[in-house]
């Protein structure tokens, strides 16, 4: 019990860790943009490619920080239902998880079916 509960604590920290990387990302993103830019100018990015990327930048930060917090408010509740040994984290901890398993599988499933649907929603989200 004590291993399972060591590695449950350690991949919580490990994955919380990088929840906390991608709000920073989003964050930066939102207040300082010209970071991002001179990011991709550093990797030689042309200028005709940059005008998308000005208009999908500020959802694209918005959903960074919002998957970032999902993520690290998340693995808290994680961390601390197996610190404490509580049930009720734990549980909301386990049925979130478990939820994001069967949306990703239904994406999967989705996009292999209908491949072109899936770019054309992706495209439209990231522009509108």
């Amino acid at each position: 019990m004590a291993c399972a509960k060591s590695v449950l604590l350690s991949l919580n920290i490990f994955v919380m860790v990088i929840g906390g990387a991608i709000l920073v990302l989003g964050i930066l993103a939102l207040h300082k943009p010209d970071v991002i830019f001179s990011i991709f100018q550093y990797m030689s990015v042309k200028e005709s490619y940059m005008d998308p990327v000005v208009q999908a930048m500020n959802r694209g930060a918005w959903v960074l920080v919002i998957l970032g917090s999902f993520i690290c408010v998340l693995t808290f509740l994680g961390f601390c239902g197996t610190c404490i040994n509580n049930r009720i984290p734990l549980i909301i901890y386990n049925a979130a998880l478990t939820i994001l398993i069967i949306a990703e599988i239904a994406f999967l499933l989705f996009a292999v079916l209908f491949p072109k649907t899936v770019i054309i929603v992706i495209v439209i989200v990231v522009v509108l």
